[in-house]
C-alpha cells in the first residue's frame, strides 16, 4: 500500500499546463527585464556622449553621467564595469556611424569630383545629425596611442583613408592639384568637424546651402577650378 498513487490524466494535464504557464511567464519577465536594462544602458551611453561633447574626454566623470540621469554613481556599475567601458562604447558608436554615413553616400563608380561632393555632403550630415556621438571625431588626441581605444583608432584610420583615396585618385587623374594628401585631408576634417559647434539649422543658412558652400570651398582647396579653367 506504500506505492505511488498515479494521477489521473486530467490532473497531469492541468499540472503541465500550470507549469508551462509559470515557465512562460518567467521567460517573459526575464525578457522584459533584459529589454529594460538594455534601454537603460543606451540612455547611459547617450548621456555619456553629451558629457563627452560638453566637457571633453578628460572631463567625463561617472558623477557627471549619473547626474544627468538622476542616478547614483554606484548605480552605473550595475550596467557597466567602469568609465573606460562607457567611453569606449560611445567612441565606437560614433566612429561606426561616421563610416556608415560615408559608405552609404559614396558611389564607387563616380568620378573623384562627384565622390568628393558625396563625401562632403555625408560628412556634414553626420556631424550635424548624429550629435552627440559625432563628437568622436574631435577626440583624436585622447584616442590615438591609447591601448583602450585601439579598435576605435583603427576605425577612424579607415575613415581617413576613405577620403585619402578620393584625393589620390583626383590627383592621379589630373582633376586636383598635387598636394600632400594627409595635410589636405586633415585640413578638410578640421574645418568640417567643427560645423555643429556653431551651425544652427533654425538659422538663416539652410543645411543644403551650407553643404553647397563647403563643397565649393573644398573644390577650390584641391585646385579643381584652377585646373579646369586653364
Amino acid at each position: 500500500m506504500g506505492g505511488v498513487i498515479p494521477l489521473c490524466d486530467g490532473v497531469e494535464t492541468r499540472m503541465r499546463r500550470v507549469g508551462g504557464t509559470m515557465e512562460s511567464t518567467g521567460q517573459e519577465s526575464k525578457g522584459y527585464r533584459q529589454r529594460r536594462e538594455e534601454r537603460r544602458r543606451q540612455e547611459i551611453l547617450l548621456q555619456a556622449a553629451y558629457v563627452l561633447a560638453e566637457q571633453g574626454y578628460h572631463g567625463v566623470t561617472l558623477e557627471a553621467i549619473a547626474s544627468r540621469l538622476e542616478m547614483t554613481k554606484g548605480s552605473l556599475y550595475y550596467y557597466f564595469p567602469d568609465k573606460q567601458e562607457i567611453l569606449s562604447l560611445v567612441l565606437k558608436r560614433g566612429a561606426q556611424a561616421a563610416i556608415d554615413y560615408i559608405t552609404k553616400a559614396i558611389d564607387a563608380e563616380a568620378s573623384p569630383v562627384d565622390r568628393l561632393h558625396q563625401w562632403v555632403d555625408a560628412h556634414i550630415r553626420f556631424v550635424c545629425h548624429e550629435m552627440p556621438y559625432s563628437v568622436t571625431l574631435l577626440q583624436t588626441e585622447a584616442i590615438l596611442d591609447n591601448p583602450a581605444h585601439e579598435e576605435v583608432e583603427k576605425m577612424l584610420h579607415h575613415y581617413d583613408k576613405m577620403l585619402d583615396r578620393i584625393l589620390e585618385e583626383g590627383m592621379a587623374q589630373g582633376l586636383f592639384m598635387t598636394l600632400p594628401v594627409r595635410a589636405t585631408r586633415n585640413f578638410i576634417l578640421g574645418a568640417l568637424n567643427w560645423v555643429p559647434r556653431w551651425y544652427l539649422e533654425e538659422g538663416t543658412l539652410q543645411l543644403e546651402e551650407l553643404i553647397a558652400v563647403y563643397r565649393g570651398h573644398i573644390l577650390r582647396l584641391v585646385g579643381y577650378r584652377q585646373i579646369n579653367e586653364t
